[in-house]
Formats: structure tokens, C-alpha cells, sequence
């Protein structure tokens, strides 16, 4: 066994000290040190177990190496690496998270953390600081990167690579993922039920294969991926993906809500979907969704941007040209009207540009509010009736909707 109270490792000009154990833990006890320099170089070949401080001065490498068996990173305090090899191909189990400030290289093996502890996880700070992430190379767990660039979390579940893409917008926040290859509405490794029955009225389906952890208190979209196993084909009705969904499940509200599809790309076996911006602290888990009866019914959404940066500067009705005879009544929360109008067509601006009626926080009411003001930033409330072709009785649904500028 060896025992380390108090260990530099010094690069000079030309000599490099390293520490190897070979089949040997590595244990640092309370009020012992081992810290890294530039060049420096240790070899982990046993477990490595830290009470007192692991850490970096200014660089060095810490590479896990055992092909025989698992190993463990154990303790109290999280030990903080600069660059981080891993070659384990029985994998490297974290009891205790790991810091990696430069660099992740996946060599052979995944990262374990326990699934139902956050605070344990390989948290990665250099933005795309990893290289080798593959179907048996990545984090089958929790991770998490420091930084305002986008970013690709190299997450999976057994011997599936499932990432996250994060488009952070210059925010800048701590942020952390997982993937879940289970059914959100049974009791699974998250330790939480989430009812796929209580939903927005407009989503129609919701995955029940597998969901993503996502948490961070400044607004992103997000990227999730799908492959054969996703069975999204049965999720949307078809091979339609403008009918597929990111939908999250709402912390407060406790039911699963729309977060868009702003783009998609691939087909049903294998690709990728993109949400609107959105607050991942708000939400507890995000996954795949459908439109209700797979895009023969509309889909309002119901956040409005008046005049930020030309996205979202409208109320977007999606399917509304598949339904000509309607009506759009648009209310503030004392029940005034505040828009109305016949024949709405205000579909989504991707596909469906220049449309002849659409709401853009301008009222057009009578009574209290006059013609051409702009409306407050707040919620209002829409009452929507539409039916299939002239002769057919209008159907009707309401909600609310979020303005802002």
C-alpha cells in the first residue's frame, strides 16, 4: 500500500518525476497533499482514495490504467486533475466527483456515477475539452462543463453514446446532463415518476423509452439525439419529424410542456432535434414528444418576443392553414378582448412566411384598449375556433400565452 502525506510533482528543465501504482491504490489522508505540475505525470493503476487534497498547480497529467479490472475514485474531497486519461475498459467508478480542468481523453471505458446523485460527476471546465467519446467511451452518469460555449455532453447509458448539445447563447453557467434509457413514467433510476397522461393539450405522445437530465439556471436550446433504439417512428405516427417535439416536464406546474422544435435533421432510425430556448432550471427532465394526433390538429405557441431580434415576434398557430375556418380571440386577465380576427394563418414562419393575419402584440381591441397600442408584457389568454372546411361545426381550445419584449 501506498501512502502519500505530503507529495509535490516538480517538472525542471529536463526532468520529469511521475508516480506509477502499479496494482496498488493510491490513498491521500487527511492533511496530505498531492499536487501536479506542468509535465508532470501520474499513473493510476488501482483505486485512488482521497481525504485530504489531490490538486493542480499549474498542469500535469493523471491517467487511470487498469485492464483487468474496475477501478474506483473514493473519499471525501473531489480530486481536481488537469489533464485525465482514462484507460479502463471495466470502467472507472466514481464514488466521489472528479474535477478536470484541461482535457478528458477516453481512451478505453466509461465514466460510472451514481445515477441518482448529482453531486457526484466528471465535471469538465475547458469547453470540449474531451476526445474519444464512442458507444463504450463516455459518461454513463452525470456530467458537467463551466462556460458560455455551446456544447456536446458525452453521455450515455450501458454501451449506448446518447449525447446533449447545449447552444448556450453567451451565457455563462455551470451546467450538468445525464442520459436516462428508461421509461420517465415508471420508477426508474432518477428515483421519480413522471405521468406522460398530464400534458399540454397539444402534445400527443411522449417518449417512453428514455429521457435526458438537464440543469442550468441560464436559457439554452437544446439538442437531443435519437438512433433506432428511440422508436420515434411510432412516437410521431409515421416518418413526419415536423410533428416530433422536445417536450420537458415543468417543475412547477408538474406536467410535461412543449419546448418546440426549432430544427430537425435525419430521418426516423437516426438524427437530431433542436427546442426552443428555454430555462433548464424550470424543468425536471426533457425528452421526445409528438403533436397531438400527429399534426392534424394546430399547435399554439404560446410565447411571443415582440420586437427582440425578429424570432418569435409573432404568435405562431402551427397546422392553421389546414383550417381556414377560424377564429382568434385574444384576451388580457381582466377578460377584455384585445385582438380578434377571422381566418388566422399565421403558421410556422419556417415553412409558411407572410402571413395575412397574425398577432404581434399590437392590440386591435374596441373597448379599453385603442387600435395600434402596444400591449403590455404579461400573459394573456386566447380562445381559438376552427373547423376542418366551411359546412363542419367549429371546434374550440384556449390557453395562455406569454408576451414579452
Amino acid at each position: 500500500m501506498m501512502n502519500f502525506r505530503f507529495i509535490y510533482l516538480l517538472i525542471g528543465f529536463i526532468l520529469s518525476i511521475g508516480i506509477r501504482a502499479q496494482d496498488e491504490s493510491i490513498e491521500v489522508h487527511l492533511g496530505g497533499n498531492i499536487r501536479t505540475h506542468e509535465g508532470a505525470q501520474i499513473g493510476i493503476f488501482g483505486d485512488l482514495s482521497n481525504d485530504g487534497a489531490f490538486d493542480v498547480e499549474n498542469g500535469g497529467e493523471v491517467g487511470f490504467y487498469n485492464p483487468n479490472r474496475e477501478q474506483q475514485v473514493l473519499g471525501e474531497n473531489r480530486p481536481v486533475i488537469y489533464e485525465m486519461k482514462i484507460d479502463v475498459p471495466q470502467d472507472l467508478n466514481l464514488q466521489v466527483g472528479v474535477d478536470a480542468i484541461e482535457s478528458v481523453e477516453f481512451i478505453n471505458g466509461r465514466v460510472l456515477t451514481p445515477r441518482n446523485r448529482t453531486d457526484i460527476s466528471l465535471d469538465i471546465f475547458n469547453d470540449n475539452a474531451y476526445i474519444g467519446s464512442s458507444d463504450t467511451n463516455h459518461v454513463d452518469g452525470f456530467t458537467s462543463r463551466d462556460g458560455n460555449d455551446d456544447y456536446v455532453f458525452p453521455v450515455g447509458d450501458e454501451f449506448r453514446l446518447r449525447p446533449i448539445e447545449i447552444q448556450t447563447n453567451g451565457n455563462v453557467e455551470f451546467y450538468q446532463a445525464a442520459y436516462f434509457y428508461e421509461d420517465a413514467a415508471n420508477f426508474n433510476a432518477y428515483e421519480r415518476i413522471f405521468d406522460r397522461t398530464v400534458k399540454d393539450n397539444f402534445i400527443g405522445s411522449i417518449s417512453s423509452y428514455e429521457f435526458w437530465f438537464l440543469e442550468g439556471n441560464q436559457k439554452v436550446s437544446a439538442t437531443l439525439t435519437w438512433d433506432n433504439f428511440s422508436n420515434i417512428s411510432n412516437l410521431i405516427g409515421g416518418n413526419n419529424l415536423r410533428n416530433l417535439r422536445v417536450v420537458g416536464w415543468h417543475k412547477i406546474d408538474q406536467k410535461w410542456l412543449d419546448l418546440g422544435n426549432v430544427s430537425f435533421e435525419g430521418d426516423t432510425d437516426e438524427g437530431k432535434i433542436t427546442s426552443d430556448e428555454f430555462n433548464p432550471s424550470f424543468y425536471e427532465i426533457v425528452t421526445f414528444g409528438s403533436i397531438l394526433n400527429s399534426g392534424n390538429e394546430v399547435l399554439v405557441y404560446n410565447g411571443i418576443s415582440a420586437g427582440d431580434d425578429g424570432t418569435n415576434d409573432y404568435l405562431i398557430i402551427g397546422n392553421v392553414r389546414n383550417f381556414p375556418n377560424n377564429k382568434l380571440t385574444i384576451f388580457n386577465r381582466w377578460g377584455v378582448v384585445v385582438y380578434e380576427a377571422e381566418g388566422y394563418d399565421a403558421d410556422d414562419s419556417r415553412f409558411v412566411p407572410n402571413p395575412k393575419h397574425r398577432f404581434d402584440g399590437t392590440s386591435t381591441g374596441r373597448v379599453t384598449i385603442q387600435k395600434d397600442n402596444n400591449l403590455p408584457v404579461g400573459t394573456y389568454f386566447y380562445l381559438f375556433e376552427f373547423a376542418e372546411n366551411n359546412s363542419s361545426p367549429r371546434k374550440s381550445i384556449s390557453g395562455y400565452l406569454y408576451l414579452n419584449r
